[in-house]
């Protein structure tokens, strides 16, 4: 399957293509195995989709290429740049069962290096030795 995002400078100046790799999950009855959170006019305002967590078990978890924080810009080929979560989950629920592609933003950093960074920096600040 081809999944076709317009990723023209001129199109969509703010799309970044860093850190975008396709997965393969299969989708079961129980779904792909995410929560998402964000969404354009989401209550913190115009935000990406993003992978809110990781149910145990399920198929992102068994693919292990997924996380908490990752951003979905399309399923099976269907562009969710710019929707309101409301119209992206009934997009991804209305994928059937079987292998589905996501087309996914790695998220740069992970909460503990974020949390080790800012340690190691209160630290030096403080002088205490590391």
């Amino acid at each position: 399957m081809i999944i076709s995002i317009d990723v023209r400078p001129e199109t969509n100046p703010n799309l970044d293509m860093n850190d975008v790799i396709c997965v393969e999950l299969l989708k079961t009855s129980a779904g792909l195995g995410f929560s998402l959170d964000g969404g354009k006019a989401s209550i913190a305002g115009d935000r990406p989709l993003l992978v809110k967590r990781i149910f145990k078990g399920g198929a992102a978890e068994q693919a292990g290429n997924i996380e908490s924080g990752d951003e979905i810009l399309a399923v099976s080929g269907k562009s969710l740049l710019g929707l309101m979560h409301y119209d992206a989950w009934n997009i991804i629920k209305s994928v059937p069962e079987g292998p589905v592609q996501l087309l996914v933003r790695k998220h740069r950093t992970s909460v503990t290096s974020e949390s080790q960074a800012a340690f190691i920096w209160l630290q030096e600040a403080e002088g205490c030795p590391a």
